[in-house]
């Protein structure tokens, strides 16, 4: 089974990552730029990389929780606990970057890996025969046999999706933080 991951913000509390923390932490606008449109072009970002410094937010307002992991655009932000039950599994998938959130130590998986989207069961939409998003999304099965978490070429590499296994590791170790869903296109 593959699933989107998402923010719950309902139960958990939210990256507060904005331009501005991105532009602290990187000095130029050009490494800002360069980070923001990182899930599409897949580059690392490591080299460019100074630690993030944000808050979590607590969106609702409603007692929010810190998670063990969340998932931000296409990375993922571990507390200690998470990344030292992740990251033998992640290595493969993309790469490490510090940082801090409200003052305690994270880490934050960059994702650099793609699937490839089952060309039968992937349906593009067009609008007066302009490419205008997706009807349906669905991932090579035996491409996405041997990968934890991955991103689509077709969503220029937003958000991040994830296999079962990868559900499970999470379970299994009782990191809370991320919602997942079937429904590939949803964004809420």
């Amino acid at each position: 089974m593959i699933y989107r991951m998402k923010e719950d913000h309902s139960l958990f509390l939210t990256p507060g990552i904005g331009p501005g923390e991105l532009r602290e932490a990187l000095g130029q606008d050009e490494q800002v730029t360069r980070v923001l449109k990182q899930p599409g072009t897949n580059e690392s970002v490591l080299s460019a990389w100074h630690p993030l410094r944000f808050s979590m937010v607590d969106v609702f307002g409603k007692q929010a929780v810190k998670p063990d992991i969340v998932v931000w655009r296409s990375w993922l932000i571990m507390n200690q606990a998470a990344f030292s039950a992740l990251e033998p599994s992640l290595v493969p998938f993309g790469e490490f970057l510090p940082a801090f959130a409200d003052g305690e130590a994270v880490t934050i998986f960059n994702c650099l890996t793609f699937a490839k989207e089952d060309q039968n069961q992937t349906i593009k939409n067009y609008i007066d025969g302009i490419p205008c998003g997706l009807e349906s999304l669905a991932f090579d099965a035996g491409d996405t046999a041997d990968k934890l978490v991955f991103k689509s070429r077709l969503l220029d590499g937003l958000p991040l999706f994830c296999t079962s296994d990868f559900r499970r590791l999470l379970e299994d170790n009782q990191l809370r933080g991320i919602a997942f869903d079937t429904d590939l296109l949803s964004s809420f």
